[in-house]
């Protein structure tokens, strides 16, 4: 299930049983490390999020690292250090040491947004199993005059949250390609009657709250 990437050291967070579940522990070091050389890869990921990492660790280190960017300032591994350093699990890791490594084996900004898409498909196979494996579950378990739509209706509401979540039908967009369609949408607001980036309701009201229907 996992991928083929540079070789890095295995995260001690794993455990006997992690290879139960899909995940890519080398991409998620490699992205972090590209995010740590270069703070413009954020922009290039931006349907990445925490909850799409495996390892617990990466995801507070990648969490850590995007506030520090969106508030303005350089993430590196001297700020990092200082905002992660009563965090128990990177210390585990070996702390300052451990985001050098990650560093020092960072991929290159071009293979960004593959490793994301890579971190990102790997989290929602294992929500699927996890929905899978409740559902089995629920079947086996349900009192024989429980209505079987009901765990239906479960399980389609479990696999909606994921696509959700997913935002997978999105892809993922840089930075450029999202302001040039925030472009477009003022252009074509203020070409039209009303100056709506969507389609009229027929509601001025709601109109004027949704600028209009939107696909």
């Amino acid at each position: 299930m996992e991928s083929s990437v540079t070789p890095f050291q295995e995260s001690p967070q794993e455990g006997a049983d992690s290879k139960s579940l899909p995940h890519n522990i080398e991409a998620e070091q490699g992205l972090l490390g590209a995010l740590l050389v270069n703070n413009n890869v954020l922009d290039q990921i931006e349907k990445l999020h925490p909850i799409h990492f495996y390892d617990p660790v990466h995801a507070r280190i990648f969490e850590a690292i995007a506030k520090i960017i969106r508030n303005g300032n350089l993430a590196s591994m001297v700020t990092l250090k200082t905002y992660l350093e009563h965090d128990e699990g990177l210390a585990q890791l070996g702390g300052a040491k451990y985001l050098a490594r990650l560093a020092a084996n960072a991929i290159t900004i071009a293979n960004a947004q593959q490793y994301a898409r890579l971190i990102h498909d790997l989290a929602m196979r294992r929500d699927l199993i996890v929905v899978g494996q409740e559902m089995t579950g629920d079947a086996r378990t349900a009192p024989i005059d429980e209505d079987p739509t009901q765990q239906i209706e479960k399980a389609e509401q479990a696999l909606y949250g994921i696509a959700e979540k997913g935002e997978h039908s999105g892809g993922f967009m840089s930075f450029d390609e999202s302001a040039a369609e925030a472009i477009e949408m003022a252009e074509r607001a203020y070409k039209r009657d009303g100056h709506l980036s969507g389609l009229s309701t027929g509601f001025t009201g709601l109109d004027n709250l949704l600028g209009g229907m939107h696909e």
